[in-house]
């Protein structure tokens, strides 16, 4: 049997994730995906029981989806593999006939696809039921839709592009996180994905400013010489692809030398 990969073998750790996924998640991924009716139904009872004006349904919508998405991105893979940093979970995962490879592929494939698809999944049953609750419902839908397409939307990228590179860069940070810090996972990850990018940026900055210096006119001849959006578009897709080899290599490697 091959060590670094066997179907058959990974087939049954997928399997074994999916039921981890369940039992960590599957609560709390019910609740987000359902996120559009309770908030409905909550600003709307509180409405009508403190006699105030209902709140526009499509503004309300739009705020709720956008807000179980974040909170999904930021608590996912800490709930999901966050335990593997205590020594009980941990060697148990350890012990598991998997190898490396296999999980975090499983990792991989649990975070990017399985729990945004039925996220997406369940927040589109939850819309389609206040489409036909509310009063001019589809009406409500399309500019929930719009609005959502709108604020994301870049001249580069497409809609579904940017909601799974995004989501993928996000998932995996923060199980990197949740592998690495034993408590405050979530916090501690985000502190340092603002270190990393304030970083980032001062040394950008400063190698950009000590090597060239551009006068208007030479901003002007680049900004003609040069596409723009292919200049954005080719620098996101490598941001994005520098991202993931890091961030595997970093999972690899940190799932490969955790002991307890």
């Amino acid at each position: 049997m091959n060590k670094i990969f066997d179907i058959k073998r990974f087939g049954r750790y997928l399997l074994y994730d999916l039921n981890v996924l369940k039992s960590r998640y599957g609560v709390s991924l019910l609740l987000m995906g359902l996120a559009p009716v309770i908030a409905y139904c909550v600003v709307n009872i509180t409405a009508i029981i403190f006699a105030r004006n209902t709140v526009d349904t499509v503004s309300l919508l739009t705020v709720t989806v956008f807000i179980s998405a974040a909170v999904l991105g930021l608590t996912a893979p800490a709930k999901i593999y966050g335990a593997y940093t205590e020594k009980q979970a941990g060697s148990c995962w350890i012990l598991l006939p998997a190898s490396t490879v296999e999980k975090v592929l499983s990792l991989m494939i649990i975070l990017m696809l399985v729990v945004p698809v039925i996220f997406l999944a369940l927040q589109s049953i939850s819309i389609l039921l206040l489409s036909f609750a509310v009063p001019d419902g589809f009406d409500a839908v399309s500019s929930i839709l719009k609005n959502i397409k709108e604020e994301i939307s870049l001249p580069f990228a497409s809609f579904f592009e940017i909601i799974f590179w995004g989501n993928a860069v996000s998932m995996l940070f923060f199980a990197l996180g949740a592998l690495f810090f034993k408590k405050h996972k979530v916090g501690k990850t985000i502190l340092c994905d603002f270190l990393i990018n304030m970083l980032f940026l001062i040394i950008a900055v400063r190698i950009f400013f000590r090597n060239w210096s551009f006068s208007p006119e030479d901003i002007e001849m680049l900004l003609d010489t040069v596409d723009p959006v292919r200049f954005i578009n080719v620098f996101t897709l490598i941001f994005v692809a520098v991202n993931m080899v890091l961030l595997v290599c970093g999972l690899y490697f940190r799932t490969k030398k955790m002991q307890f």
